[in-house]
């Protein structure tokens, strides 16, 4: 009999652009061959109504044979299958954050290791912890020297019901979820078990307040929970043990502006990165000499974050007016550049992270209402999702957003009004589900509130 490696390459390889035996359009097919992909047996790239965007890409049969995938990152297989299988809805799932408090949010954070879980603190120095899948107020408790607005969240790493929240006066508190009290209990009573593990006062939902941090704007906690940094207002950055509450060290004169946001790496204890709006970002490793960074790497405008991917290969950085970069975390070096139109704005304060896994990147912009979301590996942007909201869309931005840590094609944005009388408010987007179908329990906006473009390779 003939050998079995001959039918191979007619299955899986093409001689040439038009002697595919799978019928698709030509763009589809340059799309996948930019993408990685196989030519054989894939889904349509091009919606079959002709709007680009729809479709995600998808891998190969060969790989779902083998358990192999062909996506950017390990993290994203399960979300280009589910997207494969099913395609992004013409009209996303729009879902207001319902709850039980009324404050006014200004910073959230999903929780990563009980992904129903989200933290938002408000303009008024409130922390608050949602089930967002149900809508029910878990617990919440006031900052110390409120009213001061919560600007800097981070859950810990080992022990999911512990959070650091700071605020812009300053003030840093470790907070544990388990005591903090539910939304009918006055302010002086607490709820929950003991912590386990940890030192500071039972009963109180504040386990340690640390030293201020004067004019902050951003914390985090490093892999392993020993300690966090701080930055804000200076050039300055301050560390701190997490579980004594002790000021451990300053770092001066790390930037020559103010470092905005600071993020240490996912899978390092050590090594982190700072962002500043003079035009830098810099990689540090704490094992390290701290008058010199690893490397620098610069952007045309002020930077306004920074974050690393989920398995440390890449750095995100977002500057002023719609500058995303992504750079090799090795070294630094400039690995994608996406194209977002500017606004020509000083003062378009850009916001970007990784959406599923390491394959997708989810940006936004203070003086926008538009999410614009870019294939990480290429850089292609795949789709806009513009918001409106009451009154007039151009009073709406997106003030920040994150990805769902494991639900695919999920994000939540938190957006804001020019208007005083307009409280901010939380959104949580899904591109698999469509806005035309109601689901029980999940109030969502009306497609005239919600605009979505997509665009094509």
């Amino acid at each position: 009999g003939a050998p079995r490696g001959v039918p191979v390459p007619p299955r899986h390889f093409e001689e040439s652009m038009d002697a595919t035996t799978c019928p698709r359009g030509l763009v589809g097919a340059l799309r996948a061959r930019e993408l990685g992909r196989s030519p054989a047996k894939r889904s349509r790239l091009l919606p079959p109504h002709g709007g680009a965007g729809q479709g995600v890409p998808a891998r190969s049969d060969t790989a779902a044979s083998s358990g192999s995938a062909l996506s950017f990152s390990p993290h994203g297989f399960r979300g280009t299958a589910t997207g494969m299988r099913r395609g992004l809805a013409a009209w996303p799932a729009v879902s207001p954050l319902k709850h039980e408090c009324h404050q006014r949010p200004r910073q959230f954070e999903y929780n990563p290791h009980r992904s129903e879980w989200m933290v938002y603190g408000t303009l008024n120095g409130e922390v608050c912890v949602v089930n967002h899948e149900t809508g029910n107020v878990v617990g919440q408790a006031q900052s110390v020297g409120a009213p001061h607005s919560i600007l800097g969240l981070c859950w810990c790493n080992t022990d999911s019901s512990k959070l650091i929240a700071g605020t812009d006066s300053g003030a840093i508190q470790l907070f544990d979820v388990d005591k903090m009290r539910p939304p009918d209990c006055p302010s002086g009573t607490s709820r929950g078990r003991q912590p386990r593990g940890w030192a500071g006062g039972a009963r109180r939902p504040s386990i340690y307040t640390y030293d201020a941090f004067e004019q902050l704007t951003s914390v985090h906690i490093n892999c392993t929970d020993d300690y966090f940094l701080a930055s804000g207002y200076s050039n300055h950055v301050g560390m701190y043990d997490l579980r004594t509450g002790k000021t451990l060290q300053t770092f001066k004169d790390l930037h020559r502006e103010h470092i905005n946001v600071l993020k240490f790496a996912n899978h390092s204890p050590t090594v982190f990165a700072t962002s500043s709006f003079d035009r830098d970002i810099k990689m540090w490793d704490l094992r390290q000499p701290m008058h010199k960074p690893l490397y620098t790497a610069s952007s045309d405008r002020g930077n306004v974050m920074v974050c690393f991917s989920p398995d440390d290969h890449f750095l995100l950085s977002s500057a002023v007016d719609n500058e995303v970069r992504q750079h090799l975390a090795s070294d630094g070096r400039l690995h994608t550049k996406f194209n977002l139109d500017a606004t020509g704005s000083m003062h378009n304060y850009t916001r970007s992270y990784y959406m599923n896994g390491s394959d997708y990147v989810i940006s936004g912009s203070c003086e926008e209402n538009t999410v614009h979301i870019c294939c990480a590996r290429t850089g292609r942007r795949l789709r806009d999702v513009t918001l409106e909201g009451r009154g007039m869309h151009s009073s709406l931005y997106v003030q920040s957003l994150r990805a769902h840590p494991t639900a695919d094609f999920e994000f939540s944005v938190l957006m804001a009004y020019n208007s005083v009388t307009s409280k901010s408010e939380i959104a949580k987007v899904s591109l698999l589900e469509s806005a035309d179908v109601a689901a029980p329990g999940r109030p969502r906006v009306a497609p005239q509130t919600m605009r979505v473009a997509g665009l094509g390779g």
